[in-house]
């Protein structure tokens, strides 16, 4: 029962009682002078007094009314209705809505009561979030929110889920989750659920796959204590309509490139066999040695070429079967007796982007044809090695021999050899260093960085 209704109800027993005494007091003065009257021998001073005394009772009876109907007028307006006010402000801070400020006009006590409360709605303004807010959060979320118990039946769903399901909130409530969102292969949500997002297809209610990630974690108060399940379903439609045409897009240059890499092997043999017919009509010996020096520099770029377009890789070589081919191809062109000649090639699989897997090539040959040619005046027997490897983020390559080794005099940086030019040249352009050592053979050693892209 409202106060305002207790305060009607009271006041208007108040003025019952003071209507019912003021009309028995009447109807006692109106018999007392009746049976006066009666008896004949009434004086008029007491007839008058008995006339005045009801006057007097009617008097007071209509003010103790009126009194009682102010009263009440009163009471209703300073009291009830503040207090209603004060109520329904208490309502609004029960259902969340804490920037709500109470303003009481009523007594000094319902004003204090209002400030007391008004701070205590403060306090709880800086030290929670509304219920309103947080609703608002997850249903203005693209992604589906169901709120989980124990079991996996559905305790709340954000506007995204409802949507999906084709399902109100009411119907969506008390619900498994497995049985208005089908998932394939099945999720068993309330096993250790894990923050990781799988990747699932979703059966909605509406008929239409799709493809969506799922997380699921554990609902934990501040204690610890599992308190449900959160899922968080994520539409990934369009991701996967994205990743479809990328991964078309990338095949298609994947073939386009390899198509590239392939022409230009081809177009670098072309090159080369126009050389070794050009160099069948020079006469001269020194000039025809020119043209199969171009024609194996060429073939090292070209075999690099071969190689890109062969492997899974089109952004690198690995160098360790390119160095064996190379070194090999290198040895067919320039050795003389290659039955007396020992090659051990120690090459690790090395990937080099093509930036620096052609001038490397370029080097390893240049280096091995130098050695075969002035390594072993003789042609008598002799060893040449070939060493890669990746040690520090740094490219390490070695060219040796125990041929005849250098003349003492030796300075690389004064070397007039076409060959050696372009090796200073090629480390150069590699930002790497490069070391001789002529004691017991020759043996060149080229140090520089490694390129991951």
């Amino acid at each position: 029962m409202t106060v305002r209704r207790v305060l009607l109800l009271s006041f208007f027993g108040v003025g019952g009682i003071v209507l019912f005494v003021g009309f028995v007091a009447g109807v006692a003065y109106w018999q007392l002078a009746g049976a006066l009257e009666a008896v004949g021998t009434v004086p008029p001073a007491a007839a008058q007094l008995l006339t005045r005394a009801m006057w007097v009772v009617g008097g007071a009876t209509v003010l103790g009314l009126a009194s009682v109907g102010v009263l009440a007028w009163y009471m209703q307006r300073r009291v009830a209705g503040p207090i209603e006010e004060l109520a329904n402000d208490v309502h609004q801070l029960h259902v969340q809505r804490l920037d709500r400020e109470i303003v009481s006009d009523g007594p000094r006590e319902l004003t204090e009561l209002a400030g007391a409360v008004n701070e205590l709605t403060e306090d709880m303004r800086q030290q929670t979030v509304p219920r309103s807010y947080l609703n608002n959060v997850l249903d203005s979320m693209p992604e589906m929110v169901f709120a989980l118990d124990a079991d996996g039946r559905i305790r709340r769903a954000n506007k995204a889920a409802q949507q999906l399901t084709g399902l109100a909130r009411e119907a969506l409530r008390g619900s498994a989750l497995a049985d208005v969102l089908p998932m394939e292969p099945p999720l068993d949500v309330t096993a250790a659920p894990s923050r990781d997002s799988v990747e699932r297809t979703i059966h909605s209610l509406k008929g239409t796959p799709m493809p969506a990630l799922v997380a699921c974690s554990t609902i934990r108060d501040e204690w610890g204590d599992a308190q449900g399940i959160v899922c968080v379903v994520q539409d990934i439609t369009e991701l996967k309509a994205a990743e479809h045409e990328l991964r078309a897009s990338l095949e298609e240059k994947d073939v386009l490139l390899r198509e590239i890499h392939h022409r230009v092997k081809n177009n670098l043999q072309v090159i080369s066999s126009l050389l070794h017919l050009q160099s069948r009509k020079v006469a001269s010996d020194t000039a025809r040695g020119l043209f199969v020096d171009s024609q194996a520099r060429i073939r090292s770029m070209a075999l690099i070429h071969e190689r890109l377009y062969q492997s899974e890789d089109l952004a690198r070589v690995a160098m360790g079967a390119y160095v064996e081919e190379l070194t090999q191809q290198v040895v067919r062109t320039y050795a003389v007796r290659p039955s007396e000649l020992t090659v051990e090639v120690a090459a690790g699989d090395v990937p080099l982007v093509i930036d620096q897997a052609i001038p490397c090539g370029l080097i390893v040959h240049e280096l091995v044809a130098n050695a075969l040619e002035h390594a072993f005046p003789d042609d008598g027997p002799g060893a040449v090695r070939v060493a890669l490897d990746l040690a520090g983020g740094d490219v390490h390559l070695q060219v040796a021999d125990d041929g005849a080794g250098l003349p003492d005099d030796f300075e690389l940086s004064q070397a007039q050899s076409l060959g050696l030019k372009l090796v200073r040249g090629l480390v150069k352009q590699l930002d790497g260093t490069l070391e001789v050592d002529g004691t017991d053979g020759t043996k060149y050693t080229i140090t520089f960085p490694h390129t991951h892209a």
